[in-house]
């Protein structure tokens, strides 16, 4: 991080509380990440510290129960690194995917209805709503 941010999030004491924080929880993280084999660990990650527990998100169910699994090794790695973890509570992150939106479709307007529009926005007064609104229909619609 850069110096200003460094002195900002120092300044305060609630900030300086959030700062610490999260630099135990990135400790954590970078601990974990170390502790478990290359897939496992990038398939969890840190998510929060509570007294004597370390909650882990898992992005599935088989990577939960394998780290359930390894809940002993990983207190022992955590202890190892100075923290006074006892428990190890894992827990399942659902990731759901943007769906991508479907295009909308072009508008298209006939020649005998683009004729009777154009007819109708002459009819109406100048600055009128509805003859601006009419009038973007025919500009943005294409021609059939």
């Amino acid at each position: 991080m850069s110096e200003p941010v460094q002195r900002f999030l120092g300044s305060g004491e609630t900030l300086a509380r959030l700062h610490d924080r999260a630099r135990t929880l990135r400790r954590l993280q970078e601990v974990l990440a170390r502790s478990l084999p290359g897939p496992l660990g990038e398939a969890c990650s840190v998510a929060n510290l509570k007294g004597d527990s370390v909650i882990l998100i898992a992005r599935s169910g088989s990577v939960a129960s394998r780290l359930r699994h390894m809940a002993p090794s990983l207190t022992a790695a955590l202890a190892a690194e100075g923290f006074a973890v006892t428990r190890v509570e894992v827990k399942v992150g659902v990731t759901v995917a943007p769906q991508e939106q479907a295009p909308r479709p072009s508008r298209t307007v006939g020649a005998a209805g683009r004729e009777s529009l154009e007819k109708l926005i002459a009819q109406l007064p100048e600055g009128d709503a509805l003859r601006a609104s009419l009038q973007r229909l025919v500009d943005r619609s294409r021609p059939e």
